[in-house]
């Protein structure tokens, strides 16, 4: 993949992810979810972007924690715990993404 394609791609996941955290944490949630399910919702669509967003780029793999500007930019002042557990989780799988672009980077002839 040529730098302009995996330079489009993260860009698309940035803004796509970012923009389906703001409306995910802005939507109103079903009254039986706790902030846990709504973490846990939120970032089915963060890890697996900044997972590709690691792997696209394994030497800035942090760039990956960009996917959560959405719902960093909600939940920072009303829920800042789950916003630090986001990131966390976002954090986690961008480093798992780069290890696995080094990996195979290895293993290639």
């Amino acid at each position: 993949m040529n730098v302009g394609s995996r330079l489009a791609v993260t860009i698309v996941l940035v803004l796509a992810t970012g923009f389906w955290g703001v409306v995910v944490t802005f939507s109103d949630s079903p009254t039986s979810w706790s902030p846990g399910m709504v973490a846990a919702y939120v970032a089915v669509w963060h890890i697996p972007g900044a997972l590709i967003v690691g792997y696209l780029y394994p030497r800035k793999w942090w760039l990956g924690l960009l996917v959560c500007w959405g719902a960093l930019l909600v939940m920072a002042v009303s829920a800042p715990g789950i916003a630090a557990a986001t990131l966390l989780v976002a954090g986690v799988a961008a480093y798992l993404g780069r290890a696995l672009a080094m990996r195979l980077a290895r293993r290639a002839p």
